[in-house]
């Protein structure tokens, strides 16, 4: 099909140059059937294109080629995907940029927990690292649920997803908090505590979000007593989702 509309842009040109008749050449490229390289003896119908396009022929060359690109790049997968990009403007990638450098700070802190939140022969707790935490947590708040900079809050969600937000979430929810000793359990708790409450701002209103922080909901059952905002975490999973 590609091919043929191709062809009858050609036609269309020359008939605006005065030469051709345009609807009898329409209807004689309708008529032709369509061109397949699903033949069964045709095990690399690639290679086969690649090869006829080395030939020093024009039409030859440029049917090879349409036909190449019209095998390698389906235009129905191209739609497919290009209904998944999202087009984001300077300031947007700024603010995108800006997300990415802080996940990369409250990943250090996560993963990092037993360096600054652990009270033992090697380290004691630094609380500082606490609240460093809790900040760029509230910021995620509250930017989910207001915007940022002319942003708006689905734009905000939309672009954490480019982050490593989630998986940080994931790996909080999966820790065992009886792995620790009990006067650390409170540093842990608060921890994992602000990213499920950032992570409620993450998903709400946005079905998306939603069904992607549904993995999260087996772990975060586990904390309900511990981590009271867990609890919050699975019922935003579950607002107006219920099916």
């Amino acid at each position: 099909m590609d091919m043929k509309i191709a062809s009858i842009v050609q036609k269309f040109n020359e008939f605006k140059d005065g030469s051709g008749s345009f609807v009898g050449e329409v209807l004689r490229i309708l008529d032709k059937p369509d061109l397949t390289l699903e033949q069964p003896r045709i095990r690399s119908p690639n290679s086969m294109l690649i090869d006829l396009a080395m030939y020093q022929d024009a039409d030859l060359f440029g049917t090879a080629l349409q036909l190449l690109l019209s095998h390698s790049l389906p235009t129905e997968d191209l739609l497919e995907q290009l209904e998944r990009v999202r087009l984001i403007n300077p300031q947007q990638n700024q603010i995108l940029e800006r997300l990415r450098l802080e996940m990369e700070d409250l990943g250090k802190l996560i993963y990092g927990f037993e360096n600054w939140g652990v009270d033992d022969y090697f380290s004691g707790v630094e609380k500082n690292k606490l609240t460093t935490a809790e900040k760029i947590c509230e910021s995620l708040r509250k930017a989910c649920r207001e915007g940022h900079e002319g942003v708006p809050t689905f734009d905000i969600q939309a672009m954490l997803c480019q982050t490593e937000f989630f998986s940080h979430v994931l790996y909080s929810l999966k820790l065992d908090p009886t792995d620790y000793q009990h006067d650390c359990r409170g540093n842990l708790n608060a921890l994992t505590g602000c990213l499920c409450g950032a992570a409620v701002m993450f998903i709400r209103d946005n079905p998306s979000n939603q069904t992607m922080m549904m993995q999260v909901v087996p772990y975060a059952e586990k904390l309900f007593d511990e981590v009271p905002e867990s609890a919050l975490l699975v019922a935003e999973v579950f607002r107006n989702n219920l099916e």
